[in-house]
């Protein structure tokens, strides 16, 4: 029989451990699992203060797409990216997101190193956003 995972274990767990299959498949549901679990227990991890988040990345993602060098526009705006971990750090201290989103930013984010992992964290993140709206359909 195979280990089951701690159910914190993809939260704290790099993207990069993981095949891109996997991540989108699999992982990018237990996550949005563990974070509406938080929703429900404490009123946290808000659909439109998870959507802010993935917001931040995207317009960095969009300025990176429009560049005719994206590999230089990924290098210049790496810093851009990196504080989106830190404003991850802000609402968790304001505790507007829970632990186990705090430790998905953290743990994925400041792993990011080329321009390559950030587009798929950015489309595990999309996919994580879609099955965390999908659980919670409704600010409540």
């Amino acid at each position: 029989m195979a280990r089951q995972e701690n159910s914190s274990d993809v939260v704290k767990t790099s993207f990069k451990k993981y095949e891109f299959s996997d991540l989108i498949k699999t992982k990018a549901k237990e996550v949005a699992e563990l974070m509406k679990k938080e929703h429900d227990d404490r009123k946290i991890n808000k659909n439109s203060q998870i959507r802010k988040f993935f917001d931040d990345l995207y317009s960095v993602k969009n300025t990176i797409d429009s560049s005719s060098d994206k590999e230089k526009s990924f290098n210049e705006n790496l810093p851009m990216i990196y504080l989106v971990a830190s404003k991850g750090a802000y609402a968790k201290g304001r505790k507007h997101i829970g632990q186990n989103f705090y430790n998905f930013l953290s743990n994925n984010i400041t792993t990011i190193d080329t321009l390559d992992d950030f587009e798929k964290f950015i489309s595990y993140f999309e996919a994580i956003l879609g099955y965390y709206r999908y659980l919670n359909p409704k600010e409540n």
